[in-house]
């Protein structure tokens, strides 16, 4: 299942309250509820892995080598071709990794793609290529590592649960870097807000003002609104004032299908005329 605007990302989380009310698809092959059938972790530590066994899920030696590409991990030395440029991506985990392959492929059903032999073929710019390893004066001296028929035998390192249902095995990627300006701004912006709430408290002390005390509003006892049918219930209900009086009331359910939500308002029906009793008429 995929849409233009994809999964509702607080339903992957667990924390949807629209439930399904939502205007975002809630696939289930990305419920939190999920469950792995196999004792399989996945590493979510950073560092851990070059570009290339991240991208295809190998098993990846570069940590503890040298940083350059010349001192490469087994993978890169026997698959990798001339060109292997193997260096460890400092900020990204294999579970973030396969979090965001995951999250791309909602028209194959949220799972990893299906694991390819070491040395099969594989389409690159147009061609199919065959792995290659990479050239033996482009390596330190000293190199070593697994052989290539070792590698040949380790076969899938995922196990097969984990590529159909990767849901139940990963964690929720970290934020994103704008999500993460984004947190930093509204953090800012607090701090900024109670440096001022604070530095007008001094100025009362000081000048010896009263400050302004909101008071306390008791909620009284409304009834709910009745469901929509088909928004179902409604998301909140503002009245309009005049005086002690109220002249208008505002019922606002949340959206379905793409649009922006429904708002109805409601007028005080009015009042009934008064009745004389009978046989009073006309006195």
């Amino acid at each position: 299942m995929s849409t233009a605007n994809g999964p509702c990302p607080y339903y992957i989380n667990g924390e949807c309250r629209f439930g399904r009310t939502c205007t975002r698809p809630h696939p289930p092959e990305l419920s939190p509820e999920l469950r792995p059938n196999d004792n399989y972790t996945v590493s979510d530590i950073p560092g851990q892995e070059c570009q290339r066994c991240l991208d295809q899920s190998l098993p990846c030696d570069k940590v503890g080598r040298q940083s350059g590409k010349a001192d490469p991990c087994s993978e890169c030395r026997h698959f990798g071709g001339e060109n292997a440029n193997c260096v460890l991506l400092e900020n990204v985990s294999r579970n973030d990794h396969l979090w965001r392959q995951m999250m791309g492929r909602g028209s194959d059903g949220y799972k990893l793609p299906a694991y390819k032999p070491r040395d099969a073929p594989r389409k690159r710019r147009g061609q199919q290529i065959t792995p290659q390893p990479m050239k033996g004066e482009d390596l330190v001296s000293d190199w070593s590592g697994q052989t290539r028929e070792e590698l040949l035998d380790l076969g899938d390192m995922l196990p097969e649960d984990v590529r159909a249902r990767p849901r139940a095995y990963l964690k929720a990627a970290g934020l994103s870097h704008q999500q993460e300006k984004g947190r930093q701004w509204m953090n800012n912006q607090r701090q900024i807000d109670e440096g001022k709430v604070s530095s007008k408290r001094k100025h009362d002390e000081i000048s010896g003002a009263q400050p302004y005390s909101v008071p306390v509003y008791q909620v009284p006892q409304f009834p709910l609104p009745q469901p929509d049918p088909q928004r179902g219930p409604a998301e909140s209900v503002t009245f309009n004032l005049d005086g002690n009086s109220i002249t208008s009331a505002k019922v606002r359910y949340p959206g379905i299908n793409g649009d922006g939500g429904l708002e109805v308002t409601s007028f005080p029906a009015p009042a009934a005329p008064t009745k004389l009793p009978r046989g009073t008429q006309g006195r």
